[in-house]
């Protein structure tokens, strides 16, 4: 059985529609699947056809192997790298808390203020280790952090094969802005043990797994997150893109702070227009035509304090001078959870 050095499928030629098809004319030398092999030469970005159950099954099959495991934590979508099924298999394993992508954050937050506010967040890993796959922060300590077989395991996007390639110099999975490009354990050996890098599980209420794959890969930043601060009073509020709207509903105005990917415009907007603002997407971003007659808008009611409200996929919105209430518009599936501020004024969750 041959192996795709890139996502760890099985290569085969008789099924073009399969994962792991190679054409017969290059069959025998090939050393990576055609799906690889566009993605790296030519940004041809194509979903994974494997079901979830596949990708849980390597994942739990790696760290059965493992006596370490790294989990990887996008610090720019924490709530995304919360997967539940991590909780029952980790518990009992040596775990490394992995803050990826920290290189990202606006400067006003520091490593140390990020892995502290992590710690609080997710009590079971033995320690953390915050990280720049890109810019190479972070992993000379993470090696030194190695077992014997180590297993680096995540979500989707998170930054895990980046991280293995920094850790393993002979390394060559395939890395793209496309979620769930690796579909099977890859196992790369060197003087210091073996890495196994492990398939994304899928995470739940994400904006990205809701829009086409174009554009959902725009929305992974590659550049510090951008912040906007905006003075909300009675009927105004923010849109996001055109894909989450927040209107004040209380008296008492607030502060709004969006930190976002800098291809998302954010308006302040008055919540009379807010409809037209969901029929009138911004120009040359996501979401495209084709996402815009997917996407179904619902309307809820939250009240929110001196925290952040996270918007999976796209990033957060912090609030100051609260308590207050909201009318939130976004798309239907999509999870809006609430947390303690990873910017600005701290608390425990």
């Amino acid at each position: 059985m041959r192996i795709c050095k890139g996502c760890g499928i099985e290569i085969q030629k008789e099924d073009p529609k399969k994962p792991g098809f190679v054409p017969e004319k290059v069959f025998d030398k090939a050393e990576v699947c055609q799906r690889c092999y566009r993605l790296v030469h030519y940004g041809d970005l194509k979903p994974s056809l494997l079901d979830k159950g596949s990708y849980q099954k390597a994942v739990s099959e790696a760290l059965d192997q493992a006596d370490t495991a790294f989990l990887v934590l996008d610090i720019i979508d924490f709530e995304s790298s919360l997967h539940p099924d991590f909780d029952k298999l980790l518990r009992k394993k040596h775990t490394i808390g992995v803050l990826t992508k920290i290189d990202l954050l606006p400067p006003i937050t520091s490593a140390k203020e990020a892995l502290e506010w992590a710690k609080k967040r997710l009590p079971y890993p033995d320690s953390f280790v915050a990280v720049s796959g890109k810019k190479g922060w972070g992993i000379d300590e993470l090696s030194r952090l190695r077992g014997k077989v180590t297993a680096v395991v995540g979500t989707t996007n998170s930054g895990k094969s980046t991280l293995v390639k920094k850790l393993v110099n002979e390394a060559t999975p395939t890395i793209s802005v496309a979620f769930g490009t690796t579909l099977n354990n890859l196992f790369f050996p060197d003087s210091k043990g073996v890495i196994i890098d492990t398939p994304g599980l899928w995470p739940q209420g994400r904006l990205l797994e809701l829009l086409c794959l174009d554009c959902a890969s725009s929305l992974v930043p590659d550049k510090k997150m951008v912040s906007k601060l905006f003075e909300l009073k009675e009927g105004q509020g923010i849109s996001l893109g055109g894909l989450v709207h927040l209107n004040l509903k209380s008296e008492k105005p607030i502060l709004a702070i969006a930190f976002v990917p800098e291809s998302i415009e954010v308006n302040r907007v008055n919540r009379d227009k807010t409809v037209s603002y969901l029929e009138h997407f911004a120009p040359n971003s996501p979401p495209c035509p084709l996402c815009q007659k997917g996407l179904a808008f619902e309307k809820k009611d939250m009240r929110i304090g001196n925290e952040d409200l996270v918007i999976p996929g796209l990033g957060w919105v912090s609030f100051r001078h609260t308590p207050a209430a909201l009318e939130v518009i976004a798309p239907a599936g999509l999870s809006l959870p609430k947390r303690s501020p990873l910017i600005g004024p701290k608390k425990q969750s």
